[in-house]
């Protein structure tokens, strides 16, 4: 009982899915998920009511037969049967409404101005104030630990970088992608527009930010930051120290063994982009290479 109360009401670490990183308990968590208090209360207190009935009707049978108890206990089974169904019942009913506020899916797609017609581009990120520097995301099994909420904004910190190839040997191309889930294709939309992410364009390095906003009115409704560069054939990538924060990959990054890749470089190859500096060893080559 002390257990479950932990996870309902204090930050136990026994769920990894509210924590000191995220939300603060469960309770904090629906108000994330569900729109409105009214609604978030409901789900927090038909989870209760399922969860610890079945738990004391096992504790009050075990002391009926421990102590030998005659007592007859049907009216309040009864009753609390009820109360469980009912339980059950809003979780249906409110699992279906939040289903049904992410069935429509739509990105939202930006080019970035970059007009430096060099043929090296730096990459790195940007100092992480929300969560911390040394975070490697490789390392992070479970999205929800890089999840924030504030009082005016909810905090994500697992923007994506993808390495394209482009055809010819003109500029690279930066384009931003922002996605969302909603209600419907143009509540999808909004909800994507909304999303800030700070990516700055300095000469030919990009500075990139380990973690993107929304506002909290929002919910989660898996919203996504993606930052797509197209590399230009015999052009070249630089990855900086700090590219381990986010969630880098190509289509060729499943070639190597390493899973960390600060420092390296990346050139457009034969129309793929391809490490051109890691160490032999890192390679893992399929036999129709």
């Amino acid at each position: 009982m002390l257990v479950l109360f932990s996870v309902f009401f204090g930050n136990s670490g026994l769920i990894p899915i509210f924590g000191d990183e995220h939300a603060e308990s469960l309770s904090s968590l629906l108000t994330i998920l569900y729109p409105g208090s009214i609604q978030g209360s409901f789900v927090f207190i038909s989870i209760m009511i399922v969860t610890l009935i079945p738990v004391l009707s096992i504790f009050v049978s075990g002391v009926k037969l421990l102590f030998n108890f005659r007592q007859s206990f049907k009216t309040i089974a009864i009753f609390t049967s009820i109360i469980w169904f009912c339980g059950i019942a809003v979780l249906i009913v409110t699992g279906i409404n939040l289903g049904m506020s992410m069935r429509s899916e739509t990105s939202v797609e930006m080019e970035v101005p970059f007009s430096d017609t060099t043929n090296v581009l730096m990459i790195d990120v940007l100092e992480d104030d929300i969560f911390s520097n040394h975070i490697i995301y490789d390392d992070v099994w479970n999205k929800t630990e890089l999840i924030r909420s504030g009082d005016k904004n909810i905090f994500l910190g697992f923007p994506e970088l993808h390495l394209t190839e482009k055809k010819d040997s003109g500029n690279f191309e930066i384009i931003l992608v922002k996605k969302s889930n909603g209600v419907s294709t143009k509540d999808a939309i909004s909800k994507a527009e909304r999303i800030d992410y700070d990516l700055q364009i300095q000469g030919n390095k990009i500075l990139m930010s380990p973690y993107f906003t929304m506002p909290s009115e929002d919910k989660l409704r898996g919203q996504q930051i993606e930052v797509e560069i197209a590399v230009p054939y015999g052009k070249k990538v630089i990855l900086g120290e700090g590219i381990d924060r986010i969630d880098f990959d190509t289509d060729t990054r499943n070639r190597y063994d390493e899973n960390l890749f600060s420092g390296t470089t990346w050139q457009n190859e034969n129309g793929r982009v391809k490490c051109v500096e890691c160490k032999m060893e890192r390679r893992r080559f399929r036999q129709d290479d």
